[in-house]
């Protein structure tokens, strides 16, 4: 059985051999798909099924692809594409674990996230803008 298990991967890894492989966007295609096809159970549609087959078909399409420009296009574009939505959630990780010792307040004059260390609470504090310079004063 053993002997059977190497000679499998033997055989895939001269498939892939010279092949595009996996990266970031064939790894949000697959996740896609799954959810696409768990949806697909609680759904008396199966379009939602058909979604996510050719989405993983497509996956697979990339990751057996030997066109590297091409396939590195595509993954550039998914980066820019996907990078306000990682930037968004990176923002959201860092302000949560920042909680305690922060506080995050929007300027009125241009709409930025100003980050002040936390005061006393019930205390008003003057806050002004790094980015316009505007003056605001809130409560902590």
């Amino acid at each position: 059985m053993k002997n059977f298990l190497n000679q499998l991967n033997a055989a895939f890894a001269r498939l892939m051999q010279g092949r595009y492989g996996p990266d970031r966007f064939s790894r949000f295609l697959s996740v896609t798909a799954c959810v696409f096809f768990v949806l697909s159970w609680f759904s008396s549609k199966r379009t939602l099924y058909y979604i996510g087959l050719m989405l993983l078909i497509y996956c697979w399409f990339r990751m057996l692809s030997r066109n590297f420009a091409a396939r590195r296009r595509e993954l550039e574009s998914y980066l820019a594409y996907s990078a306000r939505a990682r930037k968004s959630v990176d923002t959201l990780k860092r302000r949560f674990t920042e909680r305690g010792t922060h506080a995050f307040y929007t300027c009125p004059g241009c709409r930025a996230t100003v980050r002040i260390p936390k005061q006393a609470k019930g205390k008003t504090i003057r806050i002004t803008c790094p980015k316009c310079g505007t003056q605001f004063e809130k409560r902590t």
